[in-house]
């Protein structure tokens, strides 16, 4: 009797600790599955063979030009876009909608949240930059519109969503005052450290012609290096913040998705990932030499070479004094000279050395970026890289940012092409196109399908500057260039197409009544869009 209850006793005790050992497992596992599920159903996102067997136009949709933002007219996007409009010779639609294509080809629209500017701020008063419990991702209320907007409409619409969260960080350019308190403001007013900084050790905070002190659109240069640490993907707080605040952007959309199914197709990363370069004439000022990067520099040369600092000091010997020892190691600074470097051959080893790691950083913060997105759940074949292409030498040297940044092992190439990618000017002023660049980003996906976050075939006289462009001016849609506007956007998506694209995100569309967008030139007056119809229509 007493060995029954002997044994019983114990029955009971390990029936309880196996209890209470799946109690807590239970417990301590939500969060964890949460963040890292593998999704095998793509978490309620549009199914993978007709994602895979099908080619995509993805219209950007922005403010109209009454400058509503979303909240007002995002019901109206859904209404009008999918809506087939009908062109006439002679006249102009009112609405430019692109219908839903042919079965294989499809049609869906794209937007954006800034996981970087859309934050809760600090959890209490006062509370520091370095408590990481602070700042959190709160979608804006522009952002939950178009979420509301796909949600509600019949049938399901697909879309994209871009995530914004390096150097267009911020949608608005905004003061750093009592009102605009971004995580870019914070770590201005408190952590500059966390900034890239130019060759003269100025931190990168806006510029003279735009506003200094404020997170300029395209500039608002956090530092992308991991600075002293090189082996841990978060050793600074800019990085800390970003992948904490990308993963909680991700989750949410993809509970959405869960919540929506059949309407997430695929999401792109951090449009253009690059290293500050900005008043690039007559002298530029270039990044990254701020205590990150310099920091990481210093570490990776010394692991490079062994700790042995006289075979550092001899492989540059023909470019620098010898140092004594590694708190010496400084990276190059004639910046002012990069206009007479024509090609890699013309750098000295100091600058080629320098210029690798600048690239080396792109490359490792679009990889680790695709890959914090893959943790949490977000499948890498509906993740793209979303890099402009340093396509001259001395864009190379300012931007550190090839074409082969966008290749990662986490997410799916994914490559700007405007119309200086696309076209180029032969000696007589016609132009010609440019097929070396399609050629390369079809070799950079080895055999796997590539994107293009952003497509424009032609741009007005005021995009980018008239340096920037190529042939004679198309300005705003003017009839006389109709016939070249369709011919330029029609060509260059079946070129597209061709190469293995098979997603394509014109920039940038109206969606409140469809009528060009003047600042943004020729990408979405009528002529243009019906070349996207008329290819939506015509591939099979």
């Amino acid at each position: 009797m007493n060995a029954y209850r002997s044994r019983s006793h114990w029955r009971q005790r390990i029936v309880l600790f196996i209890a209470v050992t799946i109690l807590i497992a239970g417990m301590a596992q939500p969060y964890k599955l949460n963040a890292a599920r593998s999704f095998s159903i793509s978490h309620g996102m549009v199914d993978d063979s007709t994602f895979e067997n099908s080619f995509w136009i993805a219209m950007h949709a922005g403010p109209d030009n009454s400058g509503n933002t979303e909240i007002n007219t995002a019901p109206k996007v859904f209404e009008k876009y999918f809506q087939a409009s009908q062109w006439h010779p002679g006249n102009k639609p009112t609405f430019y909608g692109l219908g839903e294509g042919n079965g294989y080809t499809k049609t869906a629209l794209s937007f954006a949240t800034f996981y970087m500017a859309e934050t809760t701020g600090p959890r209490y008063p006062g509370q520091p930059l370095t408590d990481i419990d602070g700042w959190h991702y709160t979608p804006s209320p522009q952002y939950v519109a178009m979420l509301n907007a796909a949600a509600n409409a019949q049938p399901p619409r697909p879309i994209f969503v871009h995530f914004n969260g390096s150097r267009w960080m911020e949608p608005n350019e905004q003061p750093c005052d009592a009102a605009h308190t971004s995580l870019w403001c914070m770590f201005n007013h408190t952590m500059q450290d966390n900034l890239q900084f130019d060759q003269f050790n100025q931190a990168f905070t806006g510029t003279a012609a735009n506003g200094l002190g404020k997170c300029v659109s395209g500039q608002c240069y956090l530092s992308i290096a991991r600075g002293a640490n090189p082996n841990s993907d978060t050793a600074t707080y800019a990085r800390l913040y970003k992948k904490r605040n990308l993963q909680e952007a991700v989750r949410y959309l993809l509970e959405w998705s869960n919540n929506n199914p059949g309407r997430l197709v695929a999401i792109t990363l951090d449009s253009e990932t690059a290293q500050a370069a900005v008043e690039r004439q007559p002298f530029p000022r270039i990044g990254d030499y701020g205590p990150q990067a310099t920091m990481q520099y210093r570490t990776e040369m010394q692991w490079q070479f062994n700790f042995n600092l006289t075979a550092y000091n001899q492989t540059f010997s023909s470019c620098q004094p010898a140092i004594t020892n590694w708190e010496q190691l400084w990276p190059p600074v004639n910046a002012d000279s990069l206009a007479t470097m024509t090609n890699i051959n013309t750098l000295n080893p100091c600058w080629q050395s320098w210029q690798n790691f600048r690239v080396h950083l792109v490359q490792q913060m679009v990889s680790d970026t695709a890959r914090w997105a893959t943790e949490v759940g977000m499948p890498k074949s509906r993740i793209y890289t979303h890099q402009a292409i340093s396509d001259t030498f001395l864009d190379y040297m300012y931007d550190a940012s090839p074409i082969s940044t966008a290749k990662n092992s986490y997410s799916q190439v994914g490559l700007d092409f405007y119309e200086k990618q696309l076209f180029t000017t032969t000696s007589n002023g016609s132009l010609t196109t440019k097929d070396s660049l399609m050629q390369e980003a079809q070799d950079l996906a080895v055999g796997s399908a590539w994107g293009i976050p952003e497509f424009n075939a032609g741009l007005g006289p005021n995009a980018w500057g008239g340096a920037a462009r190529q042939g004679p001016v198309l300005s705003k849609c003017q009839p006389q260039h109709d016939a070249e506007i369709y011919d330029r956007t029609y060509s260059s998506l079946y070129k597209a197409y061709l190469k293995g694209a098979r997603v394509v995100m014109p920039y940038l569309w109206n969606p409140s009544d469809g009528t060009v967008i003047e600042q943004w030139g020729i990408g979405s007056c009528w002529p243009a869009m019906r070349a996207y119809r008329d290819f939506l229509r015509n591939l099979h």
